[in-house]
């Protein structure tokens, strides 16, 4: 929930630099929807309720059975990875890949 706020609260600021910004959960898509509604996010959220995506991305071992610990992905136009942002508060995510754009 802080993590998406602040990706909400700064998201003029990643558009000035010509970034998108888009969640992706393992939630369903209702459960994504209401989350997007009750916090008021100007972005996307996708599901990956079959973890595709997390597998992809090697997500999966950042989870445990009381949390799931926020990775944050910088990619460049050309679809490479320029930073991986993990391991810090869930609220310094939006700060830290605002530092490398």
């Amino acid at each position: 929930m802080k993590e998406a706020d602040e990706f909400r609260d700064r998201i003029r600021q990643f558009e000035e630099k010509n970034a998108v910004v888009f969640g992706i959960s393992t939630d369903s898509a209702a459960d994504n929807l209401e989350f997007k509604q009750k916090h008021w996010l100007p972005y996307p959220l996708l599901c990956d309720v079959d973890r595709k995506v997390s597998l992809a991305y090697g997500t999966v071992g950042f989870s445990s059975a009381y949390y799931s610990e926020r990775v944050t992905f910088v990619i460049d136009p050309n679809g490479i990875i320029r930073k991986v942002i993990s391991g810090i508060p869930a609220q310094d995510h939006a700060v830290k890949a605002l530092e490398v754009l």
